[in-house]
């Protein structure tokens, strides 16, 4: 009765700062326990539709009957509040669920919703079907055309104006919308689009670039992108090979690059090549072949954490070829080698390790190590020629299945093989801290 007679003493806008602090759970409580709260809760200025914290994730093999309810129960829950919404102003707009194609007439009415009101800064749109996986390009809703239209209009360029983070995933968007957003939303720091078939090309120039800080683009069919953004921190892409470049973006420190359809990395170190000595952290996700095939590779000063992700190997003989990339970076604190599936083989390729001692590395993640030779020659190569290494972590589950929930992490012979053998590393080798997932 305190906390309630204290709650109606305060003003409006008090209240609605306290409300948009609040989940939407918990908003929704608050707002039933009076008519003015109530009341003032219909002026909310921040709505966080997180929807995945109520639903386990999926494979669409495994749609079941509860998955459906509870959807269902998600959308009315949402049209409901956006429906009692009465003011004109929103600052951040979030929806996260696994929505598709037939779920589109809803979505639509959000957009929509969250473009009409004034100075939105966030709008966070996550659709993924498949959080494990990649986006699916048939079940992907499309950006609705009403939409497209309106906020190409004064009125709605007005609107989008103090937009500082925009994150679109699992919706095609148009190049032309990104552009007129890229354009007109000078306060924009974060970007992100992810499996928007639709996105073709992506021009991140000019002025109204100037704050911008994060760039990420996965998974769309993006076939040319220029990007000079001085301010920018962090940069990802996820595709195939396009016709990229980059220029005036100095302060750039952390890079993740990759794809299903592995990006040609020498290419790509090759774009980056005037960025490679700032960065801290580099993210590859590519073959062990593509790794190993670059070549004359400068001088990585500052990077403090590198991470490797090869989700699948059609053969794979020897892991060495990595090490002179670590071996590039000579004041690297911590790496990761993320393996997948793959099958091992002998070539007549003949590898040799890199040369000299690292003196910095201290934290080695291995995952998917099966304990197989290649797995135990890169771990010999590690213990003896990384003098400052103090920890070793590893894990005998495969990358690709890292993010599934643990009932679908089925147990392989290659697992319990990975799991003894590290075991027996850790009885001999009491020096380091061993540790094993």
């Amino acid at each position: 009765m305190q906390l309630l007679n204290t709650l109606s003493n305060l003003p409006d806008d008090v209240l609605i700062s306290v409300f948009s602090l609040l989940s939407i759970k918990e908003a929704l409580r608050l707002s039933v326990v009076s008519k003015r709260l109530a009341a003032v809760w219909r002026f909310s200025l921040v709505f966080n539709f997180d929807g995945l914290k109520m639903t386990p994730n999926y494979y669409h093999d495994d749609y079941n009957e509860r998955f459906y309810k509870n959807r269902s129960k998600y959308i009315n829950s949402i049209n409901q509040i956006i429906n009692s919404h009465k003011g004109s102003t929103l600052h951040e707009f979030r929806v996260k669920y696994m929505l598709d194609i037939f779920c589109m007439n809803h979505v639509d009415r959000w957009i929509n919703f969250a473009f009409k009101k004034k100075g939105i800064q966030t709008l966070d749109l996550d659709l993924s079907q498949d959080h494990i996986g990649w986006p699916s390009e048939q079940l992907s809703p499309k950006f609705p055309q009403h939409c497209c239209d309106y906020i190409t209009t004064i009125e709605g360029t007005s609107n989008i104006k103090f937009l500082k983070l925009l994150s679109i995933r699992s919706i095609n968007v148009s190049s032309h919308i990104i552009h007129h957003i890229l354009s007109n939303c000078e306060f924009l720091e974060h970007l992100q689009v992810e499996g928007s078939y639709t996105l073709t090309t992506l021009n991140v120039v000019g002025r109204s670039v100037l704050r911008l800080k994060t760039l990420k683009i996965v998974c769309c069919r993006v076939e040319s992108m220029e990007i000079c953004a001085p301010n920018l921190v962090t940069f990802k892409y996820y595709g195939a090979n396009m016709n990229f470049q980059i220029r005036n973006s100095g302060s750039l420190v952390n890079v993740d690059i990759g794809g299903t359809t592995h990006v040609c990395m020498p290419t790509a170190f090759l774009k980056l090549s005037s960025y490679l000595s700032g960065l801290r952290t580099l993210r590859l996700n590519a073959s062990i072949e593509q790794i190993t095939n670059l070549k004359n590779l400068p001088q990585l000063i500052n990077l403090k954490q590198l991470v490797i992700s090869s989700s699948i190997e059609k053969e794979v003989s020897t892991l060495l070829g990595v090490t002179h990339l670590i071996m590039a970076a000579p004041f690297l604190h911590s790496f990761s080698l993320q393996l997948g599936l793959r099958k091992t083989g002998a070539t007549n390729r003949v590898l040799k390790a890199a040369e000299g001692v690292h003196r910095c590395l201290q934290i080695v993640e291995l995952v998917g190590f099966y304990g197989r030779p290649i797995d135990m020659e890169f771990l010999t190569f590690l213990i003896e020629k990384v003098e400052s290494l103090h920890k070793i972590i590893i894990n005998s589950c495969p990358s690709h299945q890292l993010r599934l929930p643990p009932s679908q992490k089925k147990t392989t012979p290659n697992k319990k093989q990975g799991r003894r053998m590290a075991f027996e590393l850790k009885q001999k080798l009491t020096s380091l801290d061993i540790i094993i997932l």
